[in-house]
């Protein structure tokens, strides 16, 4: 599925040094948290990315430079807007974070992506209501979607896994060769699907016998 095209900018100027960035978010976001860690992973020799809890936007400034340009750009961006485009940097950060090992072995800065992921988190938040209570509505709305959307692709695998083992006559070694995994890994991925199904069906029995 092709990803959707970002937002354009609520708004762009374009300055002459960073110097004159820093005085145009002076000017327009005096009140902004500076993202420091966002920044830095995004380079802060060429970005600087500030919160502007006034108006609930992200001010982007970049130098234009390394894109064979002049003097830097300015955007005002919305918080979807400024999300989508750290989609890929965040990705790649909760990858690492999801492996404690890789800290471990002196591979990377837990700290550092800690505080980038509050960072991205701080983004995040501006895309919910304002009003503490609607926030967490939504931010209970989206888990249940997201879990839903989970539970569905969870049934499709169980069926891809099914239908391998069918088209091998029951044969789960080689269904699992052709799905690169062990042949135990099929049997507990089915067994676990048929259990579940059965422990449905065995409630369903219970509350009809009981209503």
């Amino acid at each position: 599925m092709a990803r959707p095209e970002p937002a354009a900018p609520l708004r762009t100027a374009t300055v002459d040094s960073w110097e004159d960035a820093r005085a145009h978010l002076a000017e327009h976001v005096p009140n902004g948290r500076a993202l420091t860690a966002l920044t830095g992973l995004h380079g802060d020799d060429f970005h600087e990315i500030v919160l502007d809890p006034d108006t609930r936007t992200i001010w982007w400034a970049y130098d234009n430079g390394p894109l064979d340009g002049e003097g830097w750009s300015v955007e005002q961006l919305t918080p979807q807007g400024a999300a989508d485009r750290c989609d890929d940097i965040i990705g790649i950060v909760q990858d690492r974070i999801t492996d404690p090992e890789y800290y471990a072995e002196g591979f990377g800065d837990l700290d550092r992506d800690q505080e980038t992921l509050d960072d991205y988190t701080g983004i995040v938040r501006l895309t919910l209501p304002a009003d503490p209570r609607l926030a967490a509505d939504a931010i209970r709305a989206n888990r249940a979607a997201l879990q839903a959307l989970d539970t569905q692709w969870q049934r499709a695998s169980v069926t891809l896994y099914r239908e391998t083992v069918d088209r091998q006559d029951g044969n789960r070694l080689a269904a699992g060769r052709t799905l690169g995994v062990s042949d135990s890994q099929v049997r507990r991925v089915i067994a676990a699907d048929d259990e579940r199904r059965a422990n449905l069906a065995a409630r369903v029995r219970e509350l009809r016998n009981t209503s």
